[in-house]
């Protein structure tokens, strides 16, 4: 099996486990933002960012991978990249005024704003998954797709369903629940991608007939995952660092409160 493949499957993978956690927060932004709005902000703070990095990562290394299919995956997700694009300008702007804002009031609105983005976009994002994989309403030869039948596939349903709950296991559980729900969620992914291999949108494309040939560029795609995952691990778990420091604070301030 390509090697190439599977790091970008992992990425990807990886990607799908994070955006699970952040999802978790954004759904108890929406719903209990009162009961939980002085334990949860530290680890908002820092998780958007290294989910936004990581998507950018998971491009960036699709690009270098697939050269030779990048023009035609383009033309047919256009209007779910423009979506997502716009979602992701929402929800890291409206948390960043968030942490600036003086008024509670305006804090809890973007913040609110910011989460429901959160939701949509992983809907968007999920939409983007699992056509890739079955190829549902998608013309590889003529670069079109039908985004109503993507978007109301059951499995899209099915798998934005799995991230809703496993995100809502992930941030009420005990803290293996928080690890296991999404790294159960990435190995999922990347057992599709293996059982897939090599092909997308079904069996249309085959992935490998696309990828580079080029020894520098594979040697420094190789060395870039490698790099980028040791920084993004070491933001992680800088984060989980930082919320172990603050959260038994603001939980006891919490408690008071209430």
């Amino acid at each position: 099996m390509n090697v190439l493949y599977l790091v970008n499957y992992f990425i990807g993978g990886s990607f799908i486990a994070l955006l699970s956690l952040e999802v978790g927060f954004a759904l108890t932004l929406l719903f209990s933002y009162k009961k939980h709005r002085d334990i949860f902000p530290i680890g908002f703070k820092y998780l958007w960012g290294i989910v936004g990095t990581f998507l950018v990562f998971y491009l960036i290394n699709f690009e270098a991978t697939y050269p030779g299919i990048l023009a035609g995956f383009a033309k047919i997700y256009d209007v779910p990249f423009i979506i997502i694009a716009v979602l992701m300008l929402f929800k890291n702007s409206f948390i960043t005024y968030a942490y600036h804002v003086k008024d509670e009031k305006k804090e809890e609105i973007f913040l609110k704003i910011y989460a429901a983005a959160t939701v949509i976009l992983t809907f968007f994002a999920g939409s983007i998954l699992t056509s890739m994989f079955t190829g549902r309403a998608i013309n590889p030869i003529t670069d079109s797709i039908n985004l109503i039948s993507v978007f109301t596939s059951p499995l899209n349903m099915a798998l934005f369903a799995a991230i809703i709950l496993i995100s809502l296991l992930s941030y009420y559980g005990k803290m293996l629940g928080r690890i296991l729900g999404p790294s159960l969620l990435a190995i999922g992914v990347f057992i599709i991608g293996i059982i897939k291999y090599p092909y997308i949108f079904g069996d249309k494309v085959n992935l490998i007939d696309n990828i580079t040939q080029s020894q520098a560029i594979i040697t420094s795609t190789i060395i870039v995952a490698i790099l980028g995952y040791i920084l993004l691990i070491g933001a992680f778990l800088l984060l989980v660092r930082i919320h172990k420091i603050h959260y038994p604070r603001k939980a006891e301030k919490t408690k008071e409160k209430y």
